[in-house]
């Protein structure tokens, strides 16, 4: 039998539940890089604008593609914010973005298969690890969310920065429905 390629199709109610966490955190995942590059991309596109309406169109179009190829890589784009200067922001933003490399590229890692067959504690180490990482993912995801509702003017609530909000978002992640 080939180890190496995917032979396990079988879905149940369980395995679903524990793939709906990951397309969960997929989904939270990809929101914070957005967020991150976006917010990042902001301030350089205003300073482009304000350099490139000297240039001609062509060579405006080179200027927005550079900005735009500067924050594809999301520790260039956290590094590049003017928030990034305060350590305990930058703390958070770091921890945030490597809880969401871990959530994207390793937590999965053996998650394929029919689930049933892996031991209580096992998969229960591997959810209280996946919590963890997303409560940091989440803190970053807040403080970068904030910084974009002030730059466009939208009212951010108090309620955004406290735990019950976290919790909410994590209940949302990992809330699983056995019986």
């Amino acid at each position: 039998m080939n180890t190496i390629f995917q032979d396990e199709f079988e879905r149940t109610e369980f395995t679903d539940e524990i793939h709906g966490i990951l397309g969960r955190i997929l989904i939270l995942s990809t929101r914070y890089d957005n967020h991150c590059k976006t917010f990042g991309r902001i301030f350089k596109y205003k300073e482009q604008i304000l350099l490139s309406s000297l240039l001609p169109s062509v060579e405006r179009e080179v200027v927005y593609e550079k900005v735009s190829s500067d924050f594809r890589n999301l520790n260039r784009a956290i590094q590049s914010l003017p928030i990034y200067k305060t350590e305990d922001i930058s703390h958070i933003l770091d921890k945030a973005r490597i809880s969401r490399n871990d959530l994207i590229h390793t937590v999965s890692l053996g998650l394929e298969g029919l689930l049933e067959l892996t031991e209580k504690q096992q998969l229960d180490d591997i959810l209280k690890n996946i919590e963890t990482l997303l409560r940091d993912l989440i803190k970053g995801d807040v403080i970068i969310s904030a910084c974009l509702s002030a730059h466009n003017r939208d009212p951010i609530l108090k309620s955004f920065f406290e735990k019950s909000y976290e919790d909410k978002i994590v209940n949302w992640v990992m809330k699983r429905f056995e019986t």
